[in-house]
């Protein structure tokens, strides 16, 4: 890792994990603007997360073992690569469903980069700065989290679908700068069954409450701006 080609690569890593976040919660604070284009309500244009969500939640039962069999270094860059392409449709969808298919696919892509994006890092970095490694790319997907709204709101001045855009290139250039390395096997085939243990799904029990509660807050408050006080995409974000 003393290598400046390394030192890129491991700083992808942890912008990997703010791209997810992000391409998640994009928006959430432009609902109304996305109903509005589409002659839909915002309610409506909500499903835009639950659609991206949905597919990410439900491959991430998977995608760490299939990826570790495929190898984290390709598997992450073709998630990336699919990224934009999904990135590239949103941003010139001509109609709702287009937009649900491409929010689809970008949910599915990210389930494909974040477990692996962990692996790599518990992989390159010495067990005595593992913690505040993982601490950093926790805090890199809050920073997605959290400017999502606020990056899909400013955007939403010119078009929202430009939020689009910049999530396209972001992607495009993690792609091209990809993984340092591919996480050590232990010789052992990877299983999916592993992962099913009574500790590890009370971990994800708590975690699918918290981020739930976290997520739901964001609506209601953008919601509640634009209703009750009239604001505009921006401030809304």
């Amino acid at each position: 890792m003393d290598n400046p080609r390394s030192r890129v690569r491991l700083a992808a890593l942890y912008a990997g994990g703010f791209l997810g976040p992000f391409g998640g919660a994009v928006t959430s604070s432009v609902l109304p603007e996305v109903g509005g284009d589409f002659g839909t309500s915002a309610g409506a244009a909500a499903a835009t997360v639950s659609g991206y969500l949905l597919p990410f939640a439900g491959l991430m039962l998977v995608s760490g073992t299939v990826g570790e069999r495929w190898g984290a270094r390709r598997t992450v860059r073709v998630a990336y690569v699919v990224y934009v392409s999904a990135s590239v449709l949103c941003a010139v969808a001509w109609s709702f469903p287009v937009l649900m298919a491409g929010r689809a696919v970008q949910g599915a892509a990210n389930a494909f980069t974040t477990p692996l994006l962990l692996a790599t890092i518990a992989a390159v970095t010495p067990r005595a700065r593992l913690g505040r490694a993982l601490g950093v790319f926790a805090s890199m997907q809050a920073a997605g989290q959290t400017s999502a709204p606020l990056v899909g709101g400013l955007a939403a001045g010119f078009s929202w679908r430009w939020a689009f855009v910049g999530a396209a290139v972001v992607a495009a250039v993690l792609a091209v700068v990809g993984l340092p390395a591919d996480p050590p096997r232990d010789g052992a085939r990877p299983r999916l069954r592993s992962a099913w243990r009574v500790r590890t799904l009370r971990l994800a029990a708590a975690g699918f409450v918290g981020w739930g509660c976290l997520g739901g807050v964001s609506f209601l408050v953008a919601l509640r701006l634009g209703d009750a006080f009239g604001l505009g995409a921006g401030p809304r974000g």
